[in-house]
């Protein structure tokens, strides 16, 4: 589909990849359009599916998370113990993130923890529910993982930005806006000021201060987009 999309597109899913804060009037700017028609090409390539979520990027470690990796290699199993497995780690809190994929392994899944002890308790929940059904367990800890820009967008060479959105624990004192904020920010980068400020009961000056301060402690790093890549005509590996 990225064939069908003209070099405007192109450059406004690159510019929507690197910020996706940036208002509707600078992206007009540097796109050398029309503010309506940055508005009108955005809306359709959210209705197509292309843009799936404008989406802000959180330094989980600055939270006073660690992070893990857990991949699993199933064995003996039917697709009911398979569902199983899944279903369990699903209703773990602490897993964020979990997929499954083909290769050296069947199951993936994101681990935040503020502890050790809660990491152990999950895995030796797993090993000893599932001991038969488990040929390989590989689990890693993530102390720095980072978001690169995506090139390929305007075939670009290189990749000139990154950012790093996964650090070693570093609890940082956040207080209940604070919170709130990054909640709502969260799953939506483009909501306004004041939206935030009408949802959150407080000013709008308040709340530009508090994003402020939570970018300057580097706690939010960036605003992302987030893409479906099979409708660009892209296969994602890890």
């Amino acid at each position: 589909m990225i064939d069908k999309l003209d070099l405007k597109d192109k450059k406004l899913l690159y510019e929507l990849d690197l910020n996706s804060r940036q208002s509707f009037n600078k992206l007009a700017k540097k796109l050398k359009l029309s503010k309506t028609s940055v508005i009108y090409r955005i809306n359709n390539l959210q209705k197509s599916g292309i843009i799936k979520q404008f989406h802000t990027v959180v330094d989980i470690g600055k939270l006073g998370y660690i992070s893990f990796r857990l991949y699993l290699k199933l064995q003996n199993t039917t697709l009911k113990k398979e569902q199983e497995i899944i279903d369990f780690l699903e209703k773990k809190e602490i897993v964020t993130w979990l997929v499954s994929i083909e290769g050296g392994y069947n199951i993936g899944a994101l681990i935040l923890t503020k502890s050790i002890k809660e990491i152990n308790n999950l895995w030796k929940e797993l090993s000893g529910k599932y001991v038969n059904c488990l040929d390989k367990k590989l689990l890693t800890i993530m102390t720095k993982v980072s978001y690169f820009s995506r090139a390929y967008l305007l075939d670009l060479k290189h990749n000139n930005y990154e950012i790093i959105f996964i650090t070693e624990p570093e609890e940082v004192k956040l207080d209940k806006i604070d919170i709130e904020i990054l909640k709502l920010l969260a799953p939506n980068a483009r909501i306004s000021i004041i939206e935030l400020a009408k949802r959150l009961n407080i000013t709008q000056k308040t709340i530009i201060s508090k994003i402020r301060t939570l970018e300057k402690k580097e706690i939010i790093i960036g605003y992302k987009t987030v893409f479906d890549l099979e409708k660009l005509g892209y296969h994602y590996f890890k």
